[in-house]
C-alpha cells in the first residue's frame, strides 16, 4: 500500500515534496557516481593529465589532447632532464612548461602548441616535407650507435619484457637439461634466480624491476662513466627491444604484415603484377623459405636478407618513426650551459629567467629566429664571444666519453708520464688496477676514445683529456653525426633547405626532427596508440594480479568459505535465539553486539595470537575463523525469524516436522532477502579484508587479491598513481558484479519488513 494515496498525490504541494525528495535523491546518486567517474578517467591518464581530477579524460574528444599527452612516453616523469629536452626538440612550448602537471593544467596552451604541429597535415607540401624528415630521422637514428642512445624505458613493460626474456633463458636451461615439459611455476622461480644471479640482487617476482637508475642516468655528466654490471647490460637489451618497436601495440605491429602485402612491398622489391604480394613472390624476391607471413620476422635482425632490412627501415621511417630509444642530445646540454648562474653571470644575462631567443642574438650578436635555428657545434665562423663560450662549454662541460683527441708522439709521451706520475711510479700497481701486464710505461697507449675495458681506465683518460687545450679535442655528438648523414645524403645545403624547406646558413644548424617523426608517428597510429594508453594500465594490473601465485585461487576459497560457514552459522545462532526463549538471550544479544565496538585493530591481535597457538596461521582456517559469526548478523536474523508467524511453525508442528525441518523448509525460504544482505556482507569483508590476511598469512603464496592490491598500491603509487586507480576499479568489479546481481534481493530485504 503506497504512504501517500493517489488522491493525495494530486495536490501541489505533495508533489512539491516528491519533487524535492527525488531532487535529493538524484544530488546524493551524483556524489556517489561523481568520485567513482573521477577514480575510473584517473585510471586512463597518465603523467600529463592525472592531477585534473576530472570525471571525464578531455582525450576523447580533442585531438590536441591526444597529440600531446602522447609525448610523454617519450620524455617520462622521472626523467632526467626530460622538459628540458621537450622544450628544445618541439617548437612553441611555453617556459611556463616546466612539469607535466604544469602541462597538464594549461588548457589554453596545449590546443595551441598542437595545432601548430596538426596544421601540417593539412598542407599536402608541409606534410609530405615531414614524412621525409621523418624518414630521415628514422634511418639515422636505425643505424646510431646506440651506446650513445638514451631510452625513456617504461616502469610498465619492464616487468612484462625481463619475465618474458629470462623464461626463455630458463626454459632452454630446462631443456638443455633433459626437463622437457616444466610447469609455469618451475620457469618463473629459475628465472628469477638467473636474473637474481646477474644482477647479484634478490628477487620474488618481476615487477619490483623499475627503472630508476636508467631513467636518471646522469649522460650529461662531463666525466659519466657508463655502467658495465650485470643489470646495465639486461637494459641495453631492453633499450634494443625498444629500437626494435618490440612494445608497440598489436595493431601497429599488424601494420608491418600489410605492407608486405601491399603495393610497396612490390616497389622495393621489384616485384612484377599488381594486387597483393603473394608469399611465393616474397620469398623469390628475398631468397627465403617462408611458410607464412607470420613468419616473417617482426624487426628483422642484421643477418636477415638485405631487401627485407630495407622494407623494415621503409615500415618504420613510415609508420613509426619515433621511439623511446634515440640518440642523445648533447645540444640540450649545451643550452643548459647557457642557462647556468655562472653563464649567466659572465654573459649578463639577468638571472632567474630562460634564456630566449632575444637575449641569444643580443649577446652574441646574432640573428636567429629561434633557438632550435641556432647552430650546434659552434662553427668557425661564428661570432668571437659565442665561439669562446663554445670552447669553455667544451672544456668544463662537454661529457668526455663523446670526445675524441687528436694523437700525437708528444701526447703519448705525456700520457705515459701522467700514468706513472698519477701512480706514484709503481708499474706493478699499474698493471693490477687497469688489469694489464706492461713492463713499460711506454706501453701504456693513449687511445683516441675513451676506453670502456674498465672504469680505472676511463677514470685515468677522462682525468688525463681533460687537462688538454682545446685544439687537440673533437667533440662529437648525435648532431654533429645527423649533419653528416643529411650531407651525404643530399650532397648539399641547399638541397636540405629545398627537401625540408628550412632557410638555412650553416650546415651546423640541421638539428635531428624528432619532433616531425612524432608527429607522422602520432598521425599514422593516433588511435591504436591511444587506445594502448589508455587500457595499458588495466592490463599491468591484471597482469600483475593474475601471475601473482595463487591469488586468484585463495580469493575464490575464501569467499565460498566464507560464505558458507556466515550463512550456516549465523542463521543456526539467529534461530535458536528466536525459537528458543531463554532468561540470558538478551544478555546474550548484548554481548554479541558489544564486539562490534571494538575496532578491527584491537580485536586483530589478540586473534593473531589464538591462530598462532592453535598452529592455524598461513592457512585457509586462520583466514575464515575470524568472520564465521558477527553479532550483527545474528541481531539481524533474530529480528527478521522473531517477525515470522508462529502459526507456521504450529501448523509444521502439528504435521510431526522436526525442529531442523522448520529451519531448513521454512525460516530460510523466507529468510532469502536477509540472507542475502548477509551473504553480501560477508563477501565484502572476505574480499576486502587485506589487514587480516597479511597479519596471519606471512607467506606469499597465501595472499589474496586484496593483500596483492594492498602491495600494488604500495608499489606504484609513487611513480605511477595512475595505474593504482586502475588496480582500484578491477578490483570493484567483483563487487560490482555480485551487488548487479543481488539487487533484487537485496532491496526485497529493506522493503520486506514494511510489507509485513
Amino acid at each position: 500500500m503506497p504512504i501517500v494515496a493517489e488522491v493525495g498525490r494530486r495536490s501541489w504541494k505533495v508533489r512539491l515534496i516528491f519533487i524535492i525528495m527525488y531532487a535529493i535523491l538524484a544530488i546524493l546518486g551524483v556524489t556517489m557516481v561523481y568520485p567513482f567517474l573521477i577514480t575510473l578517467t584517473s585510471s586512463t591518464t597518465n603523467a600529463m593529465d592525472y592531477n585534473r581530477f576530472a570525471p571525464l579524460p578531455r582525450a576523447l574528444w580533442s585531438r590536441q589532447e591526444r597529440f600531446t599527452r602522447g609525448i610523454v612516453q617519450y620524455y617520462p616523469e622521472g626523467m632526467r632532464n626530460a622538459i628540458d629536452e621537450f622544450s628544445h626538440q618541439f617548437n612553441g612550448v611555453p617556459d611556463t612548461w616546466t612539469a607535466w602537471q604544469a602541462i597538464g593544467l594549461d588548457e589554453t596552451g596545449i590546443p595551441v602548441f598542437a595545432d601548430a604541429y596538426l596544421a601540417i597535415e593539412k598542407d599536402p607540401d608541409a606534410w609530405e616535407r615531414a614524412q621525409k624528415m621523418a624518414q630521415d630521422y628514422s634511418d639515422f637514428s636505425l643505424a646510431y650507435n646506440i651506446e650513445d642512445s638514451i631510452c625513456s624505458f617504461n616502469e610498465r613493460h619492464m616487468a612484462q619484457f625481463f619475465r618474458a626474456h629470462y623464461n626463455a633463458i630458463a626454459r632452454e636451461q630446462m631443456r638443455r637439461e633433459g626437463i622437457r615439459y616444466p610447469t609455469p611455476g618451475q620457469v618463473e622461480t629459475r628465472a628469477l634466480s638467473l636474473i637474481a644471479d646477474k644482477w647479484s640482487v634478490p628477487f620474488d617476482n618481476f615487477f619490483i624491476i623499475k627503472p630508476g637508475r636508467e631513467l636518471t642516468t646522469p649522460w650529461d655528466q662531463q666525466n659519466y662513466w657508463p655502467l658495465q654490471d650485470g643489470r646495465a647490460q639486461d637494459f641495453a637489451v631492453a633499450r634494443e627491444a625498444y629500437r626494435d618497436r618490440f612494445f608497440l601495440p598489436k595493431a601497429v605491429k599488424a601494420k608491418w604484415y600489410q605492407m608486405l602485402r601491399g603495393p610497396e612491398t612490390r616497389t622495393l622489391l621489384g616485384i612484377e603484377g599488381t594486387g597483393p604480394v603473394s608469399l611465393a613472390s616474397l620469398n623469390k624476391a628475398l631468397g627465403t623459405e617462408y611458410r607464412s607471413f607470420s613468419d616473417v620476422p617482426f624487426a628483422p635482425d642484421a643477418d636477415a636478407p638485405q631487401p627485407l632490412q630495407a622494407l623494415w627501415a621503409r615500415y618504420v621511417g613510415t609508420v613509426t618513426p619515433a621511439c623511446e630509444t634515440r640518440p642523445f642530445s648533447t645540444k640540450a646540454l649545451w643550452f643548459r650551459y647557457l642557462n647556468s648562474v655562472s653563464t649567466r653571470e659572465r654573459l649578463g644575462i639577468k638571472e632567474g629567467s630562460v634564456l630566449t631567443i632575444e637575449e641569444y642574438n643580443q649577446v652574441f650578436g646574432t640573428s636567429y629566429a629561434s633557438l632550435r635555428a641556432t647552430p650546434f657545434p659552434i662553427p668557425d665562423t661564428a661570432p668571437s664571444k659565442l665561439k669562446e663560450n663554445w670552447q669553455h662549454f667544451v672544456q668544463t662541460a662537454y661529457p668526455m666519453r663523446l670526445m675524441e683527441i687528436r694523437l700525437s708522439p708528444a701526447l703519448q709521451v705525456q700520457y705515459s708520464e701522467f700514468i706513472k706520475e698519477r701512480l706514484k711510479g709503481d708499474i706493478e700497481r699499474a698493471n693490477n688496477m687497469l688489469g694489464t701486464n706492461y713492463t713499460s710505461w711506454n706501453d701504456f697507449v693513449l687511445t683516441a676514445r675513451m676506453p670502456y675495458q674498465s672504469e680505472q681506465q676511463s677514470s685515468l683518460w677522462m682525468e688525463f683529456v681533460g687537462k688538454q687545450p682545446y685544439e687537440v679535442k673533437i667533440p662529437h655528438s648525435a648532431e654533429v653525426e645527423f649533419q653528416h648523414y643529411i650531407m651525404n645524403k643530399y650532397g648539399t645545403l641547399e638541397a636540405v633547405n629545398q627537401a625540408y624547406g628550412w632557410h638555412l646558413d650553416h650546415v651546423e644548424q640541421i638539428e635531428m626532427p624528432f619532433d616531425m617523426a612524432y608527429l607522422v608517428n602520432f598521425a599514422q597510429n593516433e588511435r591504436p596508440l591511444f587506445l594502448a594508453s589508455i587500457t595499458e594500465n588495466f592490463a599491468f594490473v591484471l597482469d600483475y594480479l593474475i601471475l601473482r601465485g595463487r591469488a586468484m585461487f585463495n580469493t575464490i576459497v575464501l569467499v565460498v568459505l566464507t560464505l558458507l560457514a556466515a550463512l550456516t552459522v549465523n542463521p543456526l545462532a539467529a534461530y535458536a535465539l528466536s525459537r528458543f526463549q531463554m532468561r540470558q538471550t538478551p544478555a546474550i544479544i548484548l554481548f554479541m553486539l558489544a564486539t562490534m565496538a571494538f575496532p578491527a585493530a584491537v580485536t586483530m591481535i589478540p586473534g593473531y595470537l589464538l591462530m598462532r597457538d592453535l598452529h592455524l596461521l598461513n592457512t585457509y582456517a586462520a583466514l575464515v575463523l575470524p568472520s564465521i559469526a558477527n553479532g550483527m548478523s545474528i541481531f539481524l536474523l533474530k529480528g527478521f525469524f522473531d517477525s515470522l508467524p508462529p502459526e507456521l511453525y504450529e501448523a509444521a508442528a502439528l504435521d510431526g516436522a522436526q525442529e531442523w525441518q522448520m529451519f531448513l523448509r521454512i525460516t530460510l525460504p523466507l529468510s532469502k532477502p536477509i540472507l542475502a544482505v548477509i551473504a553480501l556482507n560477508s563477501f565484502l569483508f572476505a574480499y576486502n579484508s587485506w589487514e587480516w590476511a597479511l597479519v596471519v598469512c606471512q607467506k606469499q603464496e597465501m595472499w589474496t587479491l586484496a593483500v596483492w592490491v594492498y602491495q600494488f598500491n604500495t608499489l606504484w603509487s609513487p611513480t605511477q598513481p595512475w595505474a593504482v586507480m586502475a588496480s582500484f576499479i578491477v578490483a570493484s568489479l567483483p563487487v560490482f558484479i555480485v551487488f548487479l546481481f543481488c539487487q533484487n534481493i537485496i532491496l526485497r530485504g529493506i522493503i520486506l519488513p514494511q510489507m509485513k
